[in-house]
């Protein structure tokens, strides 16, 4: 249903926060489960997926800029 009412909407800045807070979501996951665990390899993993979901915000962010900024 948010989905459909963010694309019905058609806001490229309310489907970005969207995008945003669920990615925000899975990074504190992330974090909560990296400090459950005590050993380096969890840490390690934790740290992978933090990164990784920061450079999918980046990455979404590059695609909305060019999108935004493209020749009529």
């Amino acid at each position: 249903m948010i989905v459909a009412a963010t694309i019905a909407a058609g806001s490229i800045a309310l489907a970005s926060f969207r995008i945003d807070v669920l990615i925000n979501i899975f990074i504190s996951v992330g974090v909560i489960w990296q400090l459950t665990g005590a050993n380096q390899q969890r840490e390690r993993q934790a740290l992978h997926l933090i990164g990784g979901a920061f450079f999918a915000l980046a990455l979404y962010r590059l695609g909305q800029t060019a999108y935004i900024f493209r020749e009529p």
